[in-house]
This record gives structure tokens, sequence and C-alpha cells, in this order.
């Protein structure tokens, strides 16, 4: 197995050239197959990356109207209004989120609830939230 030589920084430099490639493939497969989520999520994220947040909510809108339970852009609608600098909206989607059937096993979700947490200085959530993912990871990961 080779081992990649390139130090972090380098790596996410080399990471972040190929992101105009990654985008190009993705817009031809969007273009292509219109409600390819896979595509729309990586999408969502680029522009996230690159700032556009008004592509990112329009191509999040896309991605829930094919799949309206699909926790990646579930999840995302909170990082697209945390871009927005709306944090008490984000939280409250998150939460809503994550206390869905799907949500309440997701360690995604108490993943993206501590992050919110701890941006709104909520210490004891975010304990909470971390405590509660790990304990979904260790219940999911046994045999």
């Amino acid at each position: 197995m080779r081992r990649n030589s390139c130090s972090p920084r380098q790596s996410s430099k080399a990471d972040e050239n190929n992101f105009p490639l990654a985008r190009e493939i993705a817009e031809q497969v969007v273009a292509s197959n219109p409600g390819f989520v896979p595509a729309l999520s990586l999408l969502v994220n680029l522009d996230l990356r690159s700032g556009d947040v008004a592509s990112a909510e329009r191509r999040n809108a896309e991605m829930l109207a094919v799949d309206p339970n699909n926790e990646t852009a579930q999840l995302a609608q909170a990082a697209i209004l945390m871009a927005k600098g709306q944090p008490s909206e984000a939280l409250t989607s998150a939460e809503a989120y994550c206390q869905t059937e799907a949500g309440r096993k997701s360690v995604d979700c108490c993943l993206t609830l501590a992050r919110l947490y701890l941006h709104g200085k909520r210490f004891d959530d975010a304990d909470r939230a971390i405590n509660e993912g790990q304990r979904l990871l260790l219940a999911t990961s046994r045999c």
C-alpha cells in the first residue's frame, strides 16, 4: 500500500485543486440526472466551501424535493442557515430533524447538534450530544 507523502497542508491544497474538477463532474451528472442526490450533495458542500450560500440553499432544496428525509440534506440545511448568520434557526432545524426516528439513531445528528450547541456556548448540551453520539456509535459497532 502506498502512503501519501504529502503533508496535511499540501494534501489540503491538493484537495482544493480538485474542487473545480469535482464541481464540473457533479454539474454534468446533475444536468443528465437532475435528481441524483449524491451529486447534488457534493455540489451543496462545494457551494458552502466556496461561500456561495444561495447556490447551496437552492441545490439543497432540490435535494429535499427529491428525498425529503435525506439526512445529509436535512443536516446541510443547518449548515446553510449558519452560513446565512442564522444560528438559532440552524439549531431549530437540526433539533427538529434529530428528533425524528431516523435522527434519534444518527451519530451525525449528535455531532451536528454538538457543534451548534458549542457555537451557542451551551456546553452542557454539547456534552450530552457528544455522549449520545458516542453511545450510538458503540451500540451500532457491536455484533
